[in-house]
């Protein structure tokens, strides 16, 4: 999986939430804000089945705590390690992912 694909869970969170408070009446009706639940949970399960199978305990942390969980990189890196900045815990994760990439 790579970090654009894991992106795409905080992206369609945003775009759901904006669908649904700016959205006009009709788009419910027409099915576009389930059609994009369903891709979300979709994308959720195929991430969390990713996570899973990471070895480094570390890299699951972030992974879950940014992409599942939607923490900003400040949030994560304070979770993680008390001095940790976000850089670095954006970091650990975009060289895990360049290592570990198929």
């Amino acid at each position: 999986m790579t970090q654009k694909e894991l992106k795409q869970i905080i992206h369609l969170k945003r775009e759901i939430a904006i669908l649904r408070n700016h959205a006009p009446e009709n788009c419910e009706d027409d099915g576009v804000i389930d059609a994009r639940v369903n891709e979300l949970n979709a994308l959720i399960v195929a991430t969390e089945k990713f996570i899973l199978g990471v070895p480094d305990s570390r890299i699951r942390v972030i992974l879950t705590l940014r992409y599942i969980n939607g923490a900003s990189w400040h949030d994560v890196a304070k979770t993680i390690y008390k001095n940790m900045t976000a850089d670095a815990a954006r970091m650990c994760v975009t060289r895990w992912l360049k290592q570990n990439s198929k």
